[in-house]
């Protein structure tokens, strides 16, 4: 059994509360549909209470801190007001803005030594593919696994050949600004479960792409079976 949205936390962070709840969803859809079509890794289920609880938790905090600094007396006051400068400093107010926007939370992909992508929301980087210009949030609306790759010659995207019926193979071009990565796998959740930078990932690059890609959506069928 699984409890998400108002089955799974009470708080008074109001609309936090509820983008809260849509994550949850978000998060645990498609692994379910996963388990249903058989393609689910052992484990997986196992993933949305690891990832999910956390970010309740910090829901919680978010509800509880602004509801301290209500509260009277000359000492909140002044940490009103202090709280008040310390949101004139961008990376203050970025760090909030993440918080309220519950993505300040990072997911453990199971990579030893990840990009500073993997597992984060994936920026929606402006890209240019054979079809035309568009977003990486557009790409990923089919609510289907991502490869975005943006080498040269579209390496990363054919390593992963086999698992087209699984993953949505994507060679394009980087818009401008330049994206952090070159190549990003992205879940269907929109988070990064792999990354990399390199103009031409190197050759751990190949295999650890592999591994990333059959850890969240399994094997090509031919060896699953």
């Amino acid at each position: 059994m699984f409890l998400l949205g108002g089955a799974a936390h009470v708080d008074t962070a109001g609309g936090q509360g509820l983008n809260l709840g849509i994550q949850d969803a978000v998060n645990l859809g498609w692994k379910l549909a996963a388990e249903i079509r058989g393609e689910a890794t052992d484990g997986l289920l196992d993933t949305y209470d690891a990832e999910r609880r956390p970010a309740a938790e910090r829901v919680t905090v978010y509800a509880q801190a602004p509801a301290a600094l209500l509260a009277p007396g000359s000492e909140v006051t002044a940490l009103r007001e202090l709280f008040g400068e310390l949101l004139a400093d961008r990376s203050t107010l970025q760090r909030i803005a993440d918080l309220t926007a519950g993505t300040d939370l990072r997911y453990g992909m199971g990579a030893a030594d990840p990009h500073p992508l993997v597992g984060r929301c994936a920026p929606d980087i402006a890209v240019s593919t054979p079809h035309g210009p568009t977003r990486l949030g557009e790409l990923a609306r089919t609510g289907r696994p991502l490869l975005l790759d943006l080498t040269d010659g579209g390496a990363a995207a054919e390593a992963l050949s086999d698992l087209r019926s699984r993953v949505d193979l994507v060679p394009a071009r980087a818009g401008s600004p330049a994206p952090a990565g070159t190549v990003l796998l992205v879940r269907p959740d929109s988070y990064v479960a792999w990354a990399s930078s390199a103009p031409r990932p190197g050759p751990e690059g190949p295999a650890g792409l592999r591994a990333a890609a059959e850890r969240w959506f399994g094997a090509p069928a031919e060896r699953a079976g």
